[in-house]
């Protein structure tokens, strides 16, 4: 699907069912030089289980028409942007590589609207410097969510900061 996004189109894949805003809402964000489809097999799954899915083309990367953006704080902003343009209040951000970086600096930009964040061979040091709003960001949040990591969650005060 094509969402318009600054009066350009940005491709996201929607896993092969229509999407639905009212859903709970999944999006998957590649690493450089890689497009949505790496993506497809779980963005098709979450879309058949009840998922709004949106495993987006990145701004220079293979549907989407705009050019890249300059930095992973412009593009934890973009995803937002896409996601209002979307109508999606809150999502689940799920980064791979630089993705990682760009779903951790969303989530540091927006703490209330990440409703779940998945890093997938990211470089935990890179990142955590990288992104130096986080650890403010997720204590915003202490007083009523958890870190996921793995499969456990763990309260906030108990996980690396």
């Amino acid at each position: 699907m094509n969402i318009q996004l600054n009066g350009q189109a940005v491709y996201a894949y929607s896993g092969g069912k229509t999407f639905d805003p009212a859903l709970p809402c999944i999006v998957f964000i590649h690493g450089a030089m890689n497009d949505h489809s790496v993506w497809t097999l779980l963005a098709r799954w979450f879309a058949h289980h009840g998922w709004a899915v949106l495993a987006v083309d990145l701004p220079g990367h293979g549907r989407s028409v705009s050019l890249p953006l300059d930095s992973v704080e412009d593009l934890g902003a973009w995803i937002w942007q896409l996601l209002d343009a979307a109508g999606v209040q809150q999502a689940a951000l799920v980064g791979h590589s630089m993705g990682s970086l760009i779903a951790l600096e969303a989530a540091a930009q927006a703490p209330l609207r990440a409703s779940h964040l998945l890093l997938h061979s990211a470089s935990m040091a890179e990142a955590f410097t990288s992104c130096a709003s986080l650890q403010a960001a997720w204590r915003q949040r202490r007083s009523s969510n958890a870190v996921q990591w793995g499969s456990v969650p763990v309260p906030l005060p108990m996980a690396r900061q």
